[in-house]
C-alpha cells in the first residue's frame, strides 16, 4: 500500500474555508474578530475503495479547548480568530494524529478537504524510513505544486529546514518515502522525520525548482520562499506550498 499515490494525502490536504469575517460585535484595528471555517475529513489507507468522509473526528484549534467533531460526512465548522495564523489538530482512533495550519484571512485557501492518513498505511511509511511506529516525534509532509487549476507537481524542488531539527525524505518515483533522495520527484512531495522539538514552530527554506514559492495550507516564514509550521510529538503536518512553475 505504501507504493499507492500519495500525492492524494497532499493534494486534497488543507482544510480551511472561509465562510464570513467579522462575525463578532468589535472589528477593529485591534479586534478583527473571527471567522468560521468549514472542512471534510477523509481517510487515506492507500486503497480509493477503501476510503470515504470519517465521522467523529476531534477537530481543535491548535492549543485551545476550542473543538468540534466532524458528522457523518466527515464535515465539520469552527470558529477562530480572524487575521491569524492558527493550527488545526484532527485525533480519531485507528488514525494517525495530524495537525495542519493556515492563515485566517482574505486568502484561505479554498480546498476543503483533510486527509487523515490509517495507522496501517502510516506504519509501512516509516518501516520505509527506517524510524518508530507509533510515531514518537514529529513528522511532516509537505507538497510543492504549481497551485494553478490543474496543480501540477513540482519535481526538483529542495526543502531544507532553516531552524529546527529532523531528517529530510523525498518521495521517489514510486511513492515511497526515502532520505537518500535530495529533492523532489514526480509527485512534488517530501518533509521531515524525526522531528524532535515538540511544540516548535520550524520554518523550512524551498529550493532548487521551486521558484518564488508562498505557503498554500502553511504559515509565512520570515522571508521570501520559506514556510512555516508547527509539529507535535506523535502528530504528522501536512503543508503545501504554491511555487512558480518551473
Amino acid at each position: 500500500m505504501i507504493r499507492a499515490v500519495l500525492s492524494k494525502l497532499i493534494r486534497t490536504t488543507s482544510a480551511l474555508v472561509l465562510l464570513g469575517t467579522c462575525v463578532v460585535a468589535a472589528c477593529g484595528d485591534d479586534d478583527p474578530g473571527t471567522v468560521t471555517i468549514t472542512g471534510t475529513v477523509v481517510s487515506f489507507t492507500g486503497d480509493p475503495d477503501e476510503d470515504g468522509p470519517l465521522a467523529v473526528v476531534q477537530v481543535c484549534q491548535l492549543a485551545t479547548p476550542n473543538c468540534m467533531t466532524t458528522n457523518a460526512d466527515g464535515q465539520f465548522t469552527l470558529e477562530v480568530p480572524a487575521m491569524s495564523e492558527v493550527g488545526l489538530t484532527l485525533v480519531l482512533p485507528d488514525f494517525v494524529d495530524t495537525l495542519v495550519a493556515d492563515v485566517t484571512d482574505e486568502g484561505i485557501n479554498t480546498v476543503p478537504t483533510i486527509t487523515m492518513p490509517s495507522n496501517e498505511y502510516m506504519e509501512e511509511f516509516a518501516i520505509s524510513l527506517m524510524t518508530d511506529f507509533p510515531i514518537r516525534t514529529g513528522l511532516s509532509f509537505i507538497r510543492t505544486s504549481t497551485g494553478a487549476v490543474d496543480s501540477m507537481s513540482i519535481a526538483g524542488a529542495t526543502y531544507t529546514l532553516f531552524n529546527g531539527t529532523g531528517t529530510p525524505y523525498y518521495l521517489d518515483d514510486e511513492n515511497v518515502p526515502s532520505s537518500s533522495l535530495t529533492e523532489t520527484q514526480e509527485s512534488g512531495i517530501g518533509g521531515f522525520f524525526e522531528m524532535a522539538e515538540s511544540g516548535k514552530t520550524v520554518e523550512v527554506e524551498l529550493g532548487g525548482a521551486a521558484s518564488n514559492c508562498r505557503p498554500g495550507a502553511a504559515w509565512p516564514g520570515s522571508d521570501e520562499g520559506r514556510i512555516q509550521f508547527p509539529i507535535l510529538d506523535g502528530f504528522v503536518t501536512q503543508a503545501t506550498v504554491v511555487c512558480d512553475a518551473p
